[in-house]
């Protein structure tokens, strides 16, 4: 690898890219009990329960990340003290991850309405409040360090920065989309990312693009992605494994972990603890919970893999107005009122009914092919996250590019919402009860 860090004689063996090499400083994160956790932590959350390769974990990923992101910046020219930065940043993104990451953040987030609990703000939390920035302070100062947090989280003054780490072509997506794919077993993640990356270049405003020779490696990306949310991401039956641990885990786990208030005063050694298989043991002791038989029947059907049923679902095309329309009419059984009127209608028990969107499943995740409005070339953070094609100096967003294949497909859109049940005889009863109340 060829740079102007010092590196350390351990390199780590990653099954995509071979050997990771790793500075000191780097060596002495990775061996906190704090960076370990994240070995015990699933990438996909329940896609394992369909794909059962997908054991992957937040460990391998984010040292992926600081090899893309290495890369990119040895590809970008940037000096060898803003390349360790980013590598750090990279090393440290996901270090705030939840058990079964997106799965469980999304009760902490979406559930309890709460902005402040992604587990991006989260790891910055942690980052500055246990050993890790200890380890931080022998080789950076606060500004440094609150430096590698904005990075993180998005936030930075550098709009390459952000772009690096946080954007339509950052590295973080670059590496998902590979490992997911290798380990789910399906081909469509599979990128030429050798081509993208040996055709990354700034523009006159310093956007972070890609040359116009490496455009069909860019689409292909972008295709990649939305193929990978269609088929892997949004599968049904994943959906349904993710309704069951989420309606569980306020009533399994315990309170300190159950809103970020709380979780912010674990201590580190409890932290550590804070794992896949904490949740797992819950759902084991619960199996038989004699005062709460709901709890325990959803905790056999997770060991039992036995999934919910699936009563309708609709997909957020935007050229079809038909199914935009049973779209926000699904969608709207995520209100209480609306949940309320159908359990009643239907005779089917409030809790028995799970309303599932996927935007809220993987936010990160989702395949944004986004556009600007009226073409415009406005600035900001929204311009800084599209992808970018470079052609004589300067760039524009691929799906401006009316010679792209990604330009016919920027108006479309694939967030799925469905609503789930204990079985067959409820489905059929919420079939009734949902067209009962279509046709008022």
């Amino acid at each position: 690898m060829s740079s102007g860090l010092e590196f350390s004689s351990t390199s780590i063996y990653d099954e995509i890219y071979g050997y990771i090499d790793t500075t000191e400083l780097e060596l002495q994160i990775i061996d906190t009990p704090l960076f370990q956790r994240l070995n015990h932590l699933k990438q996909l959350g329940m896609t394992y329960r369909v794909f059962p390769g997908a054991h992957h974990t937040r460990f391998s990923h984010s040292l992926g990340v600081m090899y893309i992101i290495d890369k990119m910046s040895q590809n970008l020219g940037l000096c060898s003290e803003d390349q360790e930065k980013m590598r750090i940043a990279a090393l440290l993104h996901d270090i705030g991850h939840y058990p079964f990451s997106h799965t469980i953040e999304v009760v902490l987030t979406t559930h309890n309405k709460n902005e402040n609990a992604t587990h991006e703000k989260f790891g910055t939390h942690i980052i500055n409040n246990s050993s890790i920035k200890d380890i931080l302070k022998k080789n950076y100062s606060d500004e440094d360090i609150l430096e590698i947090s904005s990075i993180i989280e998005g936030s930075s003054s550098s709009p390459l920065n952000n772009q690096m780490m946080s954007s339509e072509l950052d590295a973080d997506r670059l590496d998902y989309l590979i490992r997911d794919a290798m380990h789910t077993g399906v081909a469509y993640g599979r990128i030429d990312l050798d081509r993208i990356l040996h055709t990354l270049a700034l523009d006159e405003e310093g956007y972070l693009s890609i040359k116009e020779e490496g455009k069909h490696a860019a689409e292909g990306y972008i295709i990649g992605r939305y193929l990978m949310w269609a088929t892997v991401y949004t599968h049904k039956t994943t959906a349904g494994f993710d309704e069951i641990i989420q309606h569980l885990y306020p009533l399994i786990v315990g309170s300190e972990y159950t809103s970020i208030e709380e979780l912010e005063k674990l201590s580190e050694e409890e932290l550590t603890k804070f794992d896949d298989a904490y949740v797992l043991s819950k759902i084991h002791e619960n199996c038989r919970n004699e005062k709460n038989e709901y709890v325990s029947d959803l905790c056999k059907r997770f060991v039992k893999r036995d999934h919910l049923e699936l009563v309708d679902e609709a997909k957020m095309l935007s050229a079809d107005k038909e199914a935009q329309q049973k779209y926000y009419r699904l969608d709207a059984y995520q209100y209480p009122v609306q949940l309320k009127a159908l359990s009643e209608i239907s005779g089917v028990d409030e809790n028995w009914i799970f309303h599932n969107n996927s935007s809220t499943q993987f936010p990160s995740l989702k395949p944004i092919i986004e556009k600007t409005i009226s073409g415009e070339e406005e600035g900001g953070k929204e311009m800084q996250k599209l992808l970018r094609i470079k052609k004589n100096g300067k760039s524009i967003p691929l799906v401006n590019d009316n010679s792209s294949i990604v330009y016919n497909l920027k108006d479309l859109s694939f967030d799925v919402v469905r609503i789930f049940s204990k079985n067959k005889e409820f489905k059929s009863k919420l079939l009734s009860g949902i067209g009962k109340q279509w046709e008022k």
